[in-house]
């Protein structure tokens, strides 16, 4: 019986290991090495297009263009509206006739 609970402890021990080596894995990539592929990218991109990256946010080209031509609008997705529960009608779609 004592030999049957180290056993378990032993399990115990090696499976609540390997989780926090797992989470501490992840929160080096989210912390530390966000970027380490992206400058790559953008750099293999320029090479073989020869255009630099645009590294705007969407809400950024969103602004630029609309100081352009007024008849724009963002894409707006139906499950942001699921979030409002004051609805009557559920849209399934963006604004039309516009780009």
């Amino acid at each position: 019986m004592r030999k049957f609970i180290n056993i378990i402890k032993l399990k115990l021990i090696i499976l609540i290991s390997i989780l926090i080596s797992l989470y501490l894995f992840e929160v080096y990539q989210i912390f530390f090495d966000t970027k380490s592929g992206y400058k790559e990218i953008v750099k293999q991109y320029y090479n073989e297009t020869g255009k630099i990256y645009d590294e705007r946010t969407k809400y950024e080209i969103f602004s630029d263009l609309k100081n352009t031509d007024q008849n724009i609008s963002l894409s707006i997705y139906p499950m942001s509206h699921l979030k409002k529960s004051s609805l009557n009608i559920f849209p399934l779609s963006g604004i039309s006739n516009v780009e």
